[in-house]
Order: C-alpha cells, then sequence, then structure tokens
C-alpha cells in the first residue's frame, strides 16, 4: 500500500533485534496520514544499528529521514500480534520507553491513543534499497 503523510513525533525504538548479526532496534514513530480528517498510525521505518539506537536515546541524535515534511512511504500492515510478549521476554516499560515486544495497542496509547487520534495500526515500511 501506499501511503502520503507526515513523520512526526518521538521514536519507540523495539528491541534489542539482530539483522545480518548486527546488534539493533526497529525504528518507529507516528505517521499522520495526509488525508482530510485521516488519522494517526504508526510506522515501523526500520532496522537501526545498537549505536544509532543508544544515540537517539541519549538524545545525541535524531531518528534522521523526514521527519515534518510531506511523504509518500510504500508499506504493509504487520501482522497482528495478539499473543502478547513470550515467556522469555522482558516487560515492556513504556514509562521510560523501553520496548521488548510489539505491543500495538500499549505503544499507540505511549504515541498518545485516541485523545491525538492516534490509531492501534503499525505499518512496515518497505525498503527499496
Amino acid at each position: 500500500m501506499l501511503l502520503r503523510g507526515v513523520v512526526e513525533g518521538p521514536p519507540i525504538l523495539l528491541g534489542p533485534a539482530v539483522e545480518h548479526g548486527v546488534p539493533g532496534a526497529y525504528l518507529i514513530q507516528p505517521f499522520h496520514r495526509a488525508e482530510p480528517g485521516a488519522s494517526t498510525i504508526m510506522l515501523n521505518r526500520g532496522f537501526i544499528t545498537k549505536t544509532r539506537a543508544d544515540a537517539i536515546r541519549a538524545g545525541t541524535q535524531t531518528p534522521g529521514g523526514e521527519v515534518g515534511q510531506e511523504v509518500i512511504i510504500e508499506g504493509m500492515l504487520t501482522k497482528k500480534f495478539d499473543e502478547g510478549k513470550g515467556s522469555w521476554q522482558h516487560d515492556n516499560q513504556p514509562e521510560q520507553n523501553l520496548w521488548f515486544w510489539k505491543d500495538i495497542p500499549g505503544m499507540a496509547e505511549w504515541f498518545g491513543g485516541e485523545t491525538k487520534g492516534v490509531q492501534p495500526v503499525l505499518v512496515d515500511a518497505i525498503d527499496r534499497k
């Protein structure tokens, strides 16, 4: 699906995660859709390295990209995740912005929930390298 809108707001760093043997996290941010009256959803912008994730957490680096500018992204709706956390995973700590498993309703609430028009919908951006 193609979506037009604006990436905005603070990020969630979901992890730890590993891609191709490299440790890191997934960068998730609110995405306000451009259609009139459209809601905000969550956009998984993809994998980033642990070094970059640590710098974003410390406030020495921004998530980067086109934050605040209208963009068109290609993405797919993430798999619905009803199972909750696995028995070996840590509990998410939203008050400290520490996310170890995909709690889509909880992440939507952290971004402002219904009050800010954030739907519990997570779209994974398709990276065209």
